[in-house]
């Protein structure tokens, strides 16, 4: 490297330095413009297993009569099409408190679940009974601090089930059962929340653990008091008129197991075209009952539903 003429008087040390800083700042200049022209790596997402659920039904879609038992099915679900997840569980919201065991006692909601795969039922591995105002828990699997689902409080529980599997494959899928029973104290018409968070514990077989939360999904089931149900023995509910074409009608009402019922009434007002040519004793629990009725004067075409002259109530044996 050939040096500036006013630097020749300096001694040869200082010439050296001189030399030798100059040629490191050419390289570095050098190594500088090579990365300049590299081009941008992509940024990239890092994969991992993906727990979800499919087949839960809907919110507003599980109806039961009042006090009787749930029962759920759905799916357990890796949606990822490349990585596997370890050790799954499931995070189970119900409302246990009911709509009025949130203030006072007793609960009027939910009961502790069955809850079952592979046809093995699974014993949670812990519980946490919320109290007014709580809005984290800790997942007693996983160890990891979590949110209270939307639409619980005081009394209320949350189980964590561990799933009979070390692995879970991509796209692989295990069915899952619930049950539960419910309170005969639960509000008519009034839904009550349960809430499913799919997880894996880890990304991989060995510690420290990574644990993997789904989304959340949400149902609900709802206490009604009584199912009734008309249906006729015509092929397709159609039938053509005249004394050939004679159609019976059937009422069923389904009440809950276990409720004390009085003075019921069910009344089914028939179109004044319809000839009445007789009925049935009915039955409530497969005890035999009258209901009155009353025809016209017995001619030909007379025998039309009135609804006026219908007399008498239906008596429970």
């Amino acid at each position: 490297m050939r040096l500036p003429r006013f630097l020749k008087s300096l001694s040869a040390p200082r010439q050296l330095a001189i030399r030798t800083a100059a040629i490191a700042g050419r390289r570095a200049r050098q190594r500088l413009n090579s990365l300049r022209r590299l081009e941008r790596l992509e940024d990239r997402r890092v994969l991992a297993a993906e727990p979800s659920l499919s087949g839960l039904a809907p919110s507003g879609e599980t109806r039961i009569l009042l006090g009787e038992a749930i029962g759920l099915g759905f799916n357990f679900v890796n949606t990822s099409a490349t990585d596997t997840g370890f050790s799954p569980f499931l995070e189970v919201a119900l409302d246990t408190s009911g709509p009025d065991g949130a203030t006072s006692f007793p609960l009027d909601g939910i009961s502790a679940p069955t809850l079952t795969s592979t046809g093995l039922q699974r014993t949670p591995i812990g519980s946490v009974t919320l109290t007014s105002g709580q809005t984290t828990w800790t997942n007693p699997y996983t160890g990891t601090t979590r949110p209270v689902p939307a639409g619980f409080g005081a009394n209320d529980t949350i189980y964590v089930y561990s799933l009979p599997f070390g692995s879970f494959t991509p796209s692989q899928t295990t069915s899952i059962s619930f049950a539960a029973s419910t309170s005969n104290l639960a509000d008519i018409g009034t839904p009550m929340r349960i809430s499913v968070v799919p997880g894996f514990r880890d990304i991989d077989a060995v510690g420290p653990f990574t644990p993997l939360f789904g989304s959340v999904f949400h149902t609900d089931v709802t206490p009604e008091l009584y199912r009734l149900s008309k249906t006729n023995s015509a092929v397709e509910g159609e039938t053509a008129t005249g004394p050939n074409y004679v159609q019976r009608y059937r009422i069923e009402v389904d009440l809950p197991a276990g409720q004390a019922f009085s003075n019921v009434r069910i009344f089914d007002t028939l179109a004044s075209s319809m000839q009445i040519l007789g009925r049935n004793a009915t039955s409530v629990a497969g005890n035999p009952n009258m209901a009155a009725y009353l025809l016209g004067s017995g001619s030909p075409g007379a025998n039309v539903f009135d609804a006026s002259r219908l007399t008498g109530t239906a008596q429970s044996t």
